[in-house]
């Protein structure tokens, strides 16, 4: 993945939201530069989740500028925890250039992808399993 390129040069600030959507169910928005600075801020978001009871989380990529390995390893230990607790877990992603990381590791194919927020918690509504492509 190249370096992320802006009309400025200036990288947008991270920016980070939790939701409760309903009961169980939480979209996380993350956007900005997604990188080891920001790691801890998201890991912390995605506690935050956890302990309130959230087993069907929508995690908001659509205004996210780059993602590196770092971010996605977050985004699989959080699956799995949901996995384990029969949770879902959607992945938001209107980018062609957030969604290539996942392309290239093959993890399309893991995390369920949906282009719009409300595709995405409709997705969770549904009460899917964590992880279930379609």
């Amino acid at each position: 993945m190249g370096t992320p390129h802006w009309a400025d040069g200036v990288a947008p600030p991270f920016r980070r939201s939790i939701a409760r959507h309903e009961p169980g169910l939480f979209v996380v928005s993350l956007s900005g530069e997604l990188d080891l600075l920001v790691r801890d801020e998201v890991a912390d978001a995605f506690a935050r989740v956890a302990e309130e009871g959230g087993t069907r989380v929508v995690v908001d990529l659509s205004d996210a500028e780059f993602i590196d390995s770092t971010l996605i390893g977050l985004l699989i230990g959080e699956l799995r925890r949901l996995r384990g607790v029969d949770g879902t877990l959607v992945l938001v992603i209107d980018d062609p250039r957030i969604l290539r990381p996942f392309e290239v590791a093959g993890l399309e194919r893991v995390f369920h992808v949906e282009r719009s927020l409300a595709a995405g918690i409709a997705f969770c509504e549904q009460g899917k399993l964590a992880g279930q492509a379609e």
